[in-house]
């Protein structure tokens, strides 16, 4: 009796305990601004001697370079709530950090007995995240750090309110910063208390224009796969928020997943979103396709219809245009990506994309087609190829001066913070495999 009795009282805490529903998961909010300086200019289009950019949620708010000198916004909220004294006002905190920070970049040249005509890179982020649980809103986490060359310099330890490195050339900066304890009083306050408020007042502008949202344009187009193939595509782009559903189908079903490529939801330049939806089909085929787009923004579902009379493979140019904007590469630039990426090896046309994408400039995709037999649209947002592009490089004995180009491009446009020490070991092999190919 007694083992019975256990038996039960087991299986109804069991059951409780799984009936129990879990707890919710705070939603996280992040604001940071990014700095990047270079010692020297650089002969890249696109690509400055200082950037500065803020970093509401990851989605770009604000954007200066050392060219034109002046901040501007990124976000038609930004545009629209911000008044023009706020602008003034941030271009020139912008135009006193660029000072700043050369002039600590130079410093740090001449103590660590560098040469000038070496390129390197001081970059500074720092910010703030807050998480939200319900209405409750607490302080998360406060960065404030430096980068040198792609390595970690210097930090601030918020809970100790000191500045924390592992580098012998950043301990005589620790020293002085350590020494002002205003200079760490201060830090401390604006990650915690200025920085969550800016963080609180831009949220609530984003959320107006959130709840209002951007309907998705949405393009559908043929081109040719093989001789007796077509690969049909679904393009819905300039969407937000980046929640959507989209479907391909064939007398009005949706084809089955396993039939379909995706490329998932991508990140446009303008902080809105595109997706697109292959498949391939018959050339010959005379079936109704459409492509099915939902989106919150719209009181009903976007069905724009594909029909094989009505679309040959040469109207897929028009239609990449339309939300393209049609970029052109510089005659430098477009010989020397042209030579690393119309190489047929299985690999994608990422950098290239990239390119068009980051410089929006007439005529790059017509320019791409005329060279490359496809052209794909993958992730803008991070540089993970950045490996392929090094053995692709060995594959052509492409100069490594070329390759430090398009390093310093990557590590500027997209202002990534650190540069992996694997790259830097990646790059060190490449030199040697090259001076030996030589």
């Amino acid at each position: 009796m007694g083992t019975c009795v256990a038996k039960l009282f087991a299986l109804l805490c069991a059951f409780l305990l799984y009936r129990t529903p879990p707890s919710i998961q705070a939603e996280k909010h992040s604001l940071y601004y990014i700095y990047t300086a270079l010692s020297k200019p650089v002969n890249l289009p696109g690509v400055y001697e200082f950037t500065a950019m803020g970093l509401l949620d990851d989605t770009q708010i604000d954007y200066y370079n050392s060219k034109e000198q002046r901040n501007i916004p990124k976000q038609t909220w930004m545009k629209e709530k911000m008044p023009e004294d706020y602008w003034e006002e941030d271009t020139k905190l912008r135009k006193d950090k660029e000072r700043w920070i050369k002039k600590n970049i130079d410093s740090l040249m001449k103590c660590m007995k560098q040469n000038e005509s070496d390129l390197h890179v001081l970059q500074w982020r720092h910010g703030c995240e807050v998480e939200q649980q319900g209405s409750e809103l607490s302080f998360s986490k406060g960065i404030s750090e430096y980068a040198y060359d792609g390595e970690n310099f210097i930090y601030f330890d918020i809970k100790e309110s000191m500045w924390v490195t592992s580098v012998d050339e950043a301990l005589p900066t620790k020293r002085k910063w350590d020494s002002v304890p205003i200079l760490n009083q201060y830090t401390k306050g604006y990650l915690e208390k200025e920085c969550v408020d800016w963080l609180n007042k831009f949220r609530e502008y984003a959320d107006e224009e959130l709840k209002q949202g951007s309907p998705p344009d949405v393009h559908v187009f043929a081109r040719k796969s093989t001789k007796t193939k077509l690969k049909l595509t679904c393009m819905a782009t300039g969407f937000y928020p980046g929640d959507v559903m989209m479907t391909i189908r064939k007398y009005g079903t949706s084809l089955p997943e396993y039939e379909v490529e995706s490329t998932g939801i991508r990140p446009n330049h303008d902080g809105s979103y595109q997706m697109r939806m292959s498949v391939e089909i018959n050339k010959n085929e005379e079936a109704e396709y459409d492509c099915f787009v939902s989106h919150k923004s719209m009181k009903e579902p976007n069905i724009t219809e594909w029909r094989q009379q009505e679309t040959t493979t040469e109207s897929s140019t028009a239609s990449e245009s339309a939300y393209t904007e049609e970029p052109v590469l510089d005659k430098e630039s477009d010989g020397m990506f042209r030579q690393l990426l119309c190489y047929r090896a299985n690999f994608r046309y990422e950098f290239l994309t990239f390119h068009c994408f980051s410089n929006r400039t007439r005529g790059c995709w017509q320019s791409i087609r005329q060279q490359c037999d496809h052209v794909h649209i993958f992730s803008l947002s991070h540089i993970s190829f950045h490996l392929d592009i090094l053995k692709l490089s060995v594959l052509l004995r492409t100069p490594y001066s070329i390759i430090s180009k398009l390093f310093i491009y990557f590590l500027i446009h997209y202002n990534q913070f650190r540069l992996q020490r694997a790259i830097k070991n990646d790059v060190k092999f490449l030199q040697g495999f090259n001076d030996s190919l030589n």
